[in-house]
């Protein structure tokens, strides 16, 4: 991931909950009815905002699905890895962030 990173030209944040710390979405609490997937979620997009992230790259499309409402309510975009591969062809744009 940090080669796409360098590639599009966007810097990878030093987040408490990253890499080998890294948050699940919480997505198999929804599947497997075990428990409220929210805290998780809120905890993974808090912890991207405090350490200054402009917007988060997804790996799985459930991450997307299950962050996406949390995110949006915290102003935290979400990008999939592929539209990160795309942008780091030219196919597509880098969105415009709030700096």
């Amino acid at each position: 991931m940090d080669d796409l990173f360098e590639l599009v030209g966007v810097t990878r944040v030093s987040r408490a909950y990253d890499r080998e710390n890294a948050l699940c979405c919480a997505g198999i609490k929804l599947l497997l009815g075990n428990g409220d997937p929210r805290p998780a979620q809120v905890k993974n997009v808090s912890d991207a905002r405090r350490s200054g992230a402009q917007a988060m790259v997804c790996l799985c499309p459930m991450c997307i699905h299950n962050l996406s409402a949390t995110a949006k309510e915290m102003g935290m975009p979400l990008i999939f890895i592929g539209e990160l591969a795309r942008m780091a062809l030219g196919e597509i744009e880098l969105p415009a962030l709030q700096t």
